[in-house]
Formats: C-alpha cells, sequence, structure tokens
C-alpha cells in the first residue's frame, strides 16, 4: 500500500512537512502530489519532503482538468509542474491523450485505487482519521481498482 497526498493547505505551508515528519517518524514512506503554482513559492517544503524519504510528484502547474484543455494547455499545465517523474492528474481525470504527453515529458501517471473523500465536508468538518481508516477497511473489491 502506497499512502499519497495530493496538494496541501497553502494557508498553513508547513503542515506538508509537519504530516511528512510523523509519517517518517512511523516509518511510513508517502507521496506527496503538490500544485506547482504553489509549491514553487515554498521550494524548501519539496526539498524537506523530499529529505523525510517521501515521494514528491506533480500535481500539475495549477490543479486544471486535464481532460478539458486543448493541446496546448494541456502540455503548459504539465510542463510546468513540479519537475520529476511521477504525475497525479487533478480529479483523477486522465485519458489516453494525457497520459501520452504526460509519458512523452517523463511522466508517468500515478492515481488513487481508493478515494478515501478525505477532502469532503460534512457539517463543515472535514472527515476524521477513524473515518477515513474505515473506508480503506472496507473499500469492496471493485472500488480497490477503481478509484
Amino acid at each position: 500500500m502506497l499512502l499519497s497526498l495530493d496538494d496541501w493547505a497553502y494557508s498553513d505551508p508547513e503542515r506538508a512537512t509537519r504530516i511528512g515528519a510523523q509519517l517518517q517518524a512511523q516509518g511510513v514512506r508517502a507521496a506527496f502530489f503538490l500544485i506547482n503554482k504553489y509549491a514553487s513559492q515554498y521550494p524548501q517544503i519539496t526539498a524537506t519532503l523530499r529529505q523525510q524519504g517521501h515521494w514528491v510528484g506533480s500535481h500539475t502547474w495549477s490543479h486544471r482538468q486535464l481532460t478539458r484543455l486543448t493541446d496546448q494547455e494541456l502540455q503548459d499545465e504539465l510542463r510546468n509542474g513540479l519537475p520529476g517523474n511521477f504525475l497525479r492528474p487533478p480529479y483523477g481525470d486522465v485519458g489516453p491523450r494525457e497520459t501520452e504527453v504526460a509519458a512523452s515529458i517523463g511522466q508517468r501517471v500515478c492515481n488513487w485505487t481508493i478515494d478515501t473523500l478525505d477532502w469532503q465536508q460534512t457539517d463543515g468538518a472535514f472527515r476524521d482519521a477513524e473515518a477515513i481508516r474505515t473506508a480503506v477497511r472496507e473499500a469492496t473489491p471493485r472500488r480497490r481498482t477503481t478509484g
């Protein structure tokens, strides 16, 4: 199992490295996919995550839905994303064209198999850790392969 995290709370830039440190302390290596429009403003975040032993990949330049972009917009969004060879497409939305363009610039698409929906809010609150653990434990075989 690989724990992956998209984006981060830009209102609290150090949150990503605090999470990274907690994971590192527990011997857990994770993949962080960052939006470069913001990550480029905090280069120490990317460096620290890597020093903590985590993988850092691109979540594109500005988190636009890749399948809705023109060919040129797609190229720009991917090329200006965080340098590296792993790409997490925004919204997990990717098709053959996006996969091919990513491959042409040396990026491999890495999507999730279980979406814990941790980004959803109920009554103004995000899902807690137990709800996320339950989503993983109770994921059906179909959901484990389709995301």
